[in-house]
């Protein structure tokens, strides 16, 4: 029990609930919702490719960067007339051997020397920062970057990098947004440039993506999240947006300039995908500097980063949608974006769905049902998982939108599956429980069918309710009512009620019992003799038996007795049961002859083995009832279809001729002759082309040592002459019955009728029939010689054996052209 209740607490599904609410909080959740915005985009068509900006390889990952080598890069840059000049590149160490008031006196010493020495060149020789400072004045709108430094004590030159306006929170949504941006990563104080270089350009702070995916570019981070990142103030210059006049609005986004930026809770963008065939255009400053490159027609009017691919910039990622670039030129493309405003709506409020969405997927796994937690339950998630990938990927593709949903996915896909664990684990105890339950009420059953129903009710006192358990209780009831022990009927009922009130007609036995009135005999009310039928549709009235087999319907009436739809409870098959109430429908002379012809059928047709021909289980006498239990055939009788307009295609007829030809070769090998062959004695199931031949019920067993004339029984229409002769028979009588019922199943019309008994008769045995092909034109021309021969009035004349007939059959059915049906399921034309 206490293993149970441990399998049937969800505590785990509440604990990975609660650590992937908790985890989506910390930065491994971001990258892995990153990883799939990136799957994702790489599905949307891409963006143009980078247009405004242009990233100059500085060649060297020498730190720092030679001054004056990079002084002279900027005027040829300035002269080629960037829009903007962004430096990604440390500019916080001074490369001036001298101090200043050295360099004071060394300017005044060369102004008294005659003549002059070169004093500009030299100066910028002993004073490379001095010289960079002035290009960079000169260059125009250039913004200078203060790069990560390494991790170390807390940053005392944070003050020095501007910071972003601020406006208060205007609802509640984004007064709480702190909460549902994740929390900020320590990071190390930035590196920023000399104030002599600073000037009036703008600082913006240079931060490193990872390896994976970047997806997003922050536009501000820093401990308090208003630190300008380098892509932002470069995109401000090359707008001429001033640092100062952009103002942050937490969890909404940013406004530069009379433009509102939507970004994520933490300040983010997300780009647009790059086409595969994007260039995104890197010139190289050894280039640049010798002349060999065109930098106006190259740089006029463009954004341009200078930066280094051979150190920690010219680290490979890989862009969202696939696309592997460097560093640096992740940042060129980010920059463009802003330019352009070409990026991905991430709502302030996409976090929120994210956790809400957790939150739902968590309710919908603990209110799961049990049966839902197995294959059904993954097919379930698995269809619940691709719509939310499907709806995340339509919101990408319609609003241009993206929701993180990559953690509720997880959730779902993770939870699904331990579901299906549990639920294997349980149906494993559930198995056991059920196998010890089956063989109990195994016992019970066999204790039941030895009147031992105490003893079987002990042997289910052990058994957890189920439908096998509450069955066998049931049936023991039964038992009880039929041996008219009512008080343990009512006990047993009572027991079944308190687990299910609504099993089967537990409540009406219930109210029968405890009123008193005792229940109707079942051995005077199972059989109305009258009627010489079953009482079966009476509610009030348990169903009727006939030895061990229950009777559910009537199936219909022939002239041996009525067919009834029984169920055999030992091994649980239906069978056709045949009645025939012999006392109420033979005099007491006749009663010995027709009771001993009704139990010969028996005999007869249970010799018979054959895939055509009914097969008999079981022959007994009850309540003055012969009966015999037979297979249950599913199909129709051929009587549905002897009318021209229910005829059968071609090829049917053909099949259920050669089918019954050969039934009847096996039952005349094996000394049986039907006696009663006609459309009434075969079912038919036209979906598989199979039939049965059923009702043997004047067959007799004929023998070379028995001269005797059998008994003249059957249907008129379809008698041979010699079986209305009164002579003696054999195999080839039936097969001028069968030759009669396809002769009719072909055209819609009988070979012999009359107006009276005695003219069909005569015209039986005297006349010849009306040829096949005059009835129905369109009927093969050698059906008419089979027919004939069939019904040739001497049997001598006719096919020797039903084999012979079949075989006469399948040629005229070749020669015809028509693809018979043999019958067998999934078989096909032969």
């Amino acid at each position: 029990m206490l293993k149970r209740q441990l399998l049937n607490h969800r505590w785990w599904v509440l604990l990975l609930g609660a650590a992937l609410i908790a985890g989506s909080y910390f930065p491994v959740a971001t990258e892995l919702e990153h990883r799939l915005y990136s799957r994702l985009l790489a599905l949307l068509p891409a963006s143009p490719a980078p247009q405004n900006t242009v990233v100059v390889d500085l060649d060297t990952d020498a730190e720092p960067y030679p001054y004056l080598r990079l002084a002279a890069l900027l005027d040829r840059l300035a002269a080629a007339g960037p829009r903007a000049l962004g430096l990604a590149l440390p500019l916080d160490h001074s490369q001036s051997p001298l101090d200043p008031q050295a360099r004071a006196r060394l300017q005044q010493w060369l102004a008294t020397q005659s003549p002059a020495p070169d004093g500009p060149a030299l100066m910028a020789a002993l004073d490379p920062d001095a010289r960079l400072a002035e290009a960079l004045q000169a260059a125009g709108p250039v913004v200078l970057a203060a790069p990560q430094g390494r991790p170390g004590p807390a940053a005392t030159r944070w003050p020095a990098l501007p910071r972003l306006a601020t406006d208060a929170p205007g609802n509640l949504l984004t007064t709480i947004w702190p909460l549902l941006r994740p929390p900020r990563v320590a990071q190390a104080a930035p590196r920023v440039p000399l104030a002599r270089f600073i000037h009036d350009a703008p600082v913006g702070l240079l931060t490193t993506a990872t390896n994976a995916a970047p997806a997003a570019a922050s536009l501000a981070t820093g401990p308090d999240g208003t630190t300008p990142g380098f892509e932002l103030a470069l995109a401000a210059a090359a707008l001429r947006v001033p640092l100062a006049e952009i103002r942050v609005h937490p969890g909404q986004g940013l406004d530069l300039g009379t433009a509102r930026y939507a970004t994520d809770a933490a300040l983010a963008v997300y780009p647009r995908p790059l086409p595969d065939d994007a260039r995104l255009p890197v010139l190289r400053a050894s280039e640049l500097l010798a002349g060999s490159v065109d930098a106006g027609k190259r740089l006029r009017g463009k954004t341009v980063l200078l930066g280094s691919l051979a150190g920690p910039l010219g680290t490979p990622v890989r862009f969202p949608g696939g696309r592997v670039a460097s560093q640096l030129q992740w940042k060129a493309y980010v920059v463009d974006a802003l330019i352009g405003e070409s990026f991905v709506s991430v709502p302030y409020w996409a976090l929120g769905a994210q956790r809400g969405a957790l939150l739902l997927v968590l309710i919908y796994l603990l209110l799961l049902p049990f049966k839902l937690r197995g294959r059904v339950g993954l097919v379930i998630g698995g269809v619940l998982a691709l719509l939310l990938l499907n709806g995340n990927l339509l919101l990408l593709l319609l609003q241009n939108t993206w929701l993180p949903l990559a953690l509720p996915v997880m959730l779902l896909a993770a939870g699904q599956g331990l579901l299906y664990v549990h639920h294997g684990i349980g149906q494993r105890f559930t198995r056991l429980r059920e196998q010890r339950d089956g063989a109990l009420v195994a016992l019970a059953a066999n204790l039941r069918a030895q009147g031992l129903l105490d003893k079987a009710i002990e042997q289910l006192d052990a058994c957890a309710p189920s439908g096998p358990v509450k069955e066998e209780l049931y049936q023991l009831g039964l038992e009880y009512e039929r041996r008219r022990q009512f008080a343990k009927a009512l006990s047993v009922y009572r027991r079944i009620a308190g687990w299910d009130k609504g099993y089967r007609d537990i409540e009406q036995r219930l109210a029968r019992h405890q009123s008193g009135s005792e229940p109707v005999s079942l051995a005077a009310t199972s059989i109305s003799h009258a009627a010489t039928a079953l009482v079966v549709d009476d509610p009030t009235v348990e169903r009727p038996v006939l030895g061990r087999y229950q009777v559910e319907r009537e199936l219909g009436r022939g002239a041996m007795g009525t067919v009834y739809l029984g169920r055999d409870p030992r091994i649980g098959r239906t069978v056709a049961i045949k009645t025939l109430p012999l006392s109420e429908e033979f005099e007491s002379e006749q009663l010995a002859e027709v009771r001993r012809r009704f139990f010969q059928e028996a005999e007869t047709a249970g010799r018979l083995s054959h895939p055509n021909i009914v097969t008999i289980y079981d022959v007994g006498e009850e309540h003055d009832l012969a009966y015999i239990a037979m297979d249950y055939i599913v199909g129709v009788s051929l009587e549905e279809h002897v009318h021209k307009d229910d005829l059968l295609p071609l090829e049917d007829v053909f099949g259920i001729g050669v089918q019954v030809a050969e039934a009847l070769d096996y039952a005349h090998r094996q000394k049986v002759v039907h006696r009663d062959v006609k459309p009434g004695n075969i079912i038919y199931d036209a979906e598989r082309g199979q039939l049965k031949v059923t009702d043997f019920g004047i067959a007799c067993l004929t023998d070379s040592s028995k001269t005797r004339t059998g008994t003249v029984l059957g249907s008129p229409y379809y008698m041979s002459p010699e079986q209305i002769a009164g002579k003696r028979v054999d195999g080839r009588s039936d097969l001028f019955s069968l030759g009669v019922t396809l002769y009719q199943l072909f055209s819609g019309r009988l070979p012999f009728e009359g107006d009276s008994v005695t003219n069909l008769l005569y015209r039986i045995t005297q006349e010849k029939p009306r040829g096949v092909r005059k009835v129905r034109a369109d009927l093969p021309t050698c059906l008419t010689r089979f027919i004939n021969r069939a019904l040739e009035k001497d049997p001598d004349k006719r096919f020797a054996d039903g084999q012979a007939m079949s075989d006469a059959l399948k040629r005229c059915a070749e020669q015809a052209g028509i693809a018979y049906r043999k019958g067998r399921p999934g078989s096909p034309a032969v």
